[in-house]
């Protein structure tokens, strides 16, 4: 009987040691995933746009040319797991802000901003008028409050004023819609 219990012992210490010879280490797995993982990274940067065609895009989406802007910012980030290129230009009184997929070159979101817009015939809404609903909205008048910011801001072809106002140690911020006078969004804090 102990010889059995023996040899089943010393079966179980032979197989436990065949076992840990076949199998690959840690090390090695976690080598191999990192091997994996900086092929797939190289693949995607070598199948990336460059910046020079990110650029292009933005440009041609606006309907401008290089020699007519001046770049503000250019950059390759990664948001959510997906590069993109951040490319902000300004032409005249406008400022261009555009996200663009650094693999296939679609636009993932672009943004338009007119800095001291003072014809207010393309819109439904006046900038006066959108001061009055931010204004009414508050409970406030205007000979309370000091403007920080008046804008418009067309985001995904939708315009939109851009108002900020302070009063009482409190800043208000305002987005109404250019055409509905709606209130898109509102905040108020502390400063």
């Amino acid at each position: 009987m102990k010889k059995i219990v023996l040899l089943t012992i010393f079966c179980m210490f032979c197989l436990s040691l065949i076992g840990c010879s076949n199998s690959p280490s840690k090390t090695n797995q976690t080598q191999d995933n990192q091997t994996q993982n900086n092929q797939v990274q190289n693949n995607q940067s070598q199948n990336k746009i460059s910046l020079e065609q990110a650029r292009e895009i933005a440009l041609k989406h606006a309907n401008l040319k290089e020699n007519q802007v001046n770049f503000l910012k250019e950059n390759l980030e990664v948001d959510d797991g997906v590069e993109i290129y951040n490319i902000e230009f300004s032409f005249e009184n406008k400022e261009f802000d555009y996200e663009i997929n650094a693999i296939t070159g679609e636009i993932i979101e672009f943004d338009e901003d007119t800095k001291n817009y003072d014809i207010n015939t393309n819109y439904k809404i006046t900038q006066s008028q959108a001061q009055e609903i931010a204004l009414k909205d508050a409970n406030l008048k205007a000979d309370q409050v000091f403007f920080d910011k008046i804008d418009i801001d067309i985001k995904n072809n939708t315009p939109a004023y851009e108002i900020e106002f302070k009063h009482n140690n409190k800043e208000y911020d305002y987005k109404i819609d250019a055409n509905t006078g709606e209130i898109i969004s509102k905040s108020q804090d502390k400063y």
